[in-house]
């Protein structure tokens, strides 16, 4: 049953809405990240709000075209169509000591523009004493500007909220899932990381309460 509080105008919307979006959960499998769900007409009042995976613009112009202001429309970290920024860009914290521990990731990382691209952190303990990086189950890696340094993008959807600790033995390492995602925090970059050589920056929790990242890691985005 419809709630109370839904009117007319919004009843038909809503009902126009659900249906696309079905449509396209079944056509553009991972376009849509956040949305109402359809099986609910409940508090479907416009505007309504949607996010959609970085890659996914052609969804949101088709969205856009039909619905306009009665839904509320973020590709990947960036509003649409005027790309305002929706997220604050993350400010990284100092480096990893390298005598405390170093950390590689695979030279050969590569990610599609607008995707995501799961791997593994190797941090080694240089150390005497047990090293511990306090995670979500994974790290997550910003992408950084290697002529500026600066932060342009990364992973935007939602993160788990888990407390995983990962323990490294003195001189031994340990692999961390790693999430490495390409949404543009910078509007000129468009709603992707453009394809090109870029670095990933990892930020780093560790166990006595101090916040590190990693130094610059090599990540090639591919179109």
């Amino acid at each position: 049953m419809l709630g109370r509080s839904l009117s007319f105008s919004g009843v038909a919307v809503w009902d126009t809405l659900k249906t696309e979006i079905e449509r396209v959960l079944g056509e553009c499998p991972g376009a849509l990240q956040c949305y109402p769900d359809p099986r609910s007409d409940r508090g479907r009042e416009p505007p309504l709000s949607i996010g959609l995976a970085p890659w996914a613009t052609e969804v949101a112009r088709d969205l856009h075209a039909r619905f306009g202001d009665d839904i509320v429309l973020d590709v990947g970290a960036l509003r649409f169509p005027d790309r305002q920024v929706r997220v604050p860009v993350p400010e990284l914290a100092p480096e990893l000591d390298p005598g405390e521990g170093e950390v590689t990731v695979d030279p050969a990382l590569e990610v599609r523009s607008g995707h995501t691209v799961r791997s593994e952190l190797k941090v080694w303990n240089r150390a005497d004493a047990e090293l511990e990086v306090v995670t979500t189950g994974m790290v997550f890696g910003w992408v950084v500007d290697p002529s500026t340094g600066s932060v342009v993008g990364g992973y935007s959807g939602a993160q788990r909220l888990p407390r995983v600790v990962f323990r490294i033995a003195p001189h031994t390492f340990e692999l961390i899932p790693l999430l490495v995602g390409t949404a543009s925090f910078v509007p000129d970059l468009d709603y992707a990381i453009p394809p090109g050589r870029w670095v990933v920056r990892v930020p780093l929790a560790l166990g006595d309460g101090r916040r590190r990242s990693t130094p610059p890691l090599p990540i090639t985005v591919i179109p």
